[in-house]
Parts: structure tokens; sequence; C-alpha cells
């Protein structure tokens, strides 16, 4: 749970007592690869945090084609938030790609700390804020860089990541093919040995 309130703090501090009332609506569990946590077409209710392991939120095309949207490295919220803000049904699936462990809370049980303490208000805004910045930034990355330029800036982000999960959900989360991710990841390597 530490590294939980950790993360929570570096958008806002929540003060003791606060985080004791937090604590009320937090779920733990450990799941394995594989488990859906938002599944396409649903009503999600609730919003996961990664304790350890990674996930990806994708979307599917008509032919039912997967396209990862989202690649969540450990120590990040994973949800779709516009279903649950909305009350709409899940235009993506939330899927986790190893093990992990995850802590979870309802959706509504969040927004009535937040209606009512002013420090989950302040939490909710920068975290918001947060995740449409990095969103903006992904969306001007994607149009404005390079297939390498993208691979390169998704390893610094998460450094072990093809440790992890497998090259073809790291091609898609891209918009490449797997074999050209292979020629990237050769020509990088090449590069660093320079």
């Amino acid at each position: 749970m530490d590294s939980f309130q950790k993360y929570i703090n570096t958008f806002s501090p929540i003060s003791k007592s606060s985080w004791q009332e937090f604590k009320t609506i937090l779920h733990t569990k450990s799941v394995p690869a594989g488990t859906v946590l938002c599944k396409y077409n649903s009503h999600p209710v609730n919003v996961y945090y990664s304790k350890s392991g990674y996930g990806r939120a994708f979307s599917l095309d008509k032919e039912g084609n997967e396209f990862n949207i989202i690649i969540y490295p450990p120590h990040r919220f994973m949800a779709s938030m516009s279903a649950l803000s909305q009350n709409f049904r899940a235009n993506l699936e939330v899927q986790c790609l190893t093990d992990c462990d995850i802590i979870y809370f309802k959706y509504k049980e969040l927004i009535k700390l937040v209606e009512k303490n002013d420090e989950f208000c302040k939490f909710y805004r920068k975290a918001l804020e947060y995740y449409l910045l990095k969103l903006e930034r992904s969306n001007i990355r994607y149009v404005t860089s390079n297939a390498t330029e993208r691979y390169l800036l998704l390893k610094a982000e998460a450094p072990n990541i093809e440790k992890h999960i497998a090259q073809y959900h790291i091609a898609s989360h891209l918009g490449i093919t797997p074999i050209q991710l292979s020629r990237i990841r050769k020509k990088v390597l090449q590069t660093k040995k320079k």
C-alpha cells in the first residue's frame, strides 16, 4: 500500500486522516496474466492501480482486430475513464498482460470523497490533468514521430518492458508490425554499440 500512497501523493498530498478514509474504499487482489479488468462494451465500475505487473487498454476494429491504445507499466491507474465518468459503455478493454497485484476501488466511491473533501478534489483534478497531458503528448508524438522515436520514448518510460510483455503487444502499441519492431530493435542495438 505504501507505493500506492506515494503515487497518490505525487499528484497532491493527502493527510493521514483523509488517507484513512480513502483506505475504507480500497481493495487488493492478485490476478493472473490475461485477466480482463474492463470488458469491451461493458459498464465498468472500478478504477485499478497496478502495484506490480503490466496491463494494456486496447480497442477492436469492425473485423475484431485488436489495437493497443495504452501500455500500462507498474504503478499506473488502469481504467476506461470516459466510460466511468460519463456512464457509457466502454469502447476499449483493459487487460493484465502479466500477473498483477492490483489495488482497486469503485469510481463512484472516489467521486463521493472528491465531492466532500478538498484534498481528494485537488488530487482528482491533478490526476486528470496529468493523464490528459500525457494523452495529448502521446497523440502528438504518434503523429509527429517515426516508429523508432516512438519505440525509444516507450523504452524511456518503461525500460524493462520487453522482459515482461510479448513483442506483438509492443508493436501494436507503436502502430507497427512485429517484424518492423524487430528491425528497429536491431538498429537501436547496433547504434548503442558504436
